[in-house]
């Protein structure tokens, strides 16, 4: 992903507009917002009720786009609980703040499954 990044080594524009083309991630970064901008996949499932392995996939995926790092692995039951924080690029980047404004309600309706061709 190196060469993805501008001349201050932080993500370009087009790849963080992809790590917010899922429904998931935006959902994921707005609970994080809302929990005080450090949790981890754990809670975020629990708040969201949302199954933890696909919470915690999407939570991976926004931290290999840099827009999340693990700040701390704390055992929990037997397992290791991961905290991440938003990193500058969230904060500095103010047009993240309006697509995640912008898709809220896009984002709280129930999926729709579609069926599929035969």
């Amino acid at each position: 992903m190196g060469e993805d990044k501008n001349e201050e080594g932080q993500p370009d524009a087009e790849v963080l507009l992809k790590a917010l083309d899922h429904r998931m991630r935006r959902k994921v970064l707005r609970a994080i917002d809302d929990q005080g901008r450090r949790t981890s996949p754990n809670r975020v499932s629990n708040a969201l009720e949302l199954s933890l392995s696909s919470v915690a996939y999407h939570f991976r995926v926004l931290a290999g786009f840099g827009m999340l790092e693990l700040v701390e692995r704390r055992r929990n039951r037997g397992a290791f609980e991961h905290f991440y924080k938003p990193t500058d690029v969230v904060a500095d980047t103010q047009w993240i703040a309006v697509v995640l404004k912008a898709t809220e309600n896009v984002d709280s309706r129930p999926r729709v499954k579609r069926k599929r061709a035969t």
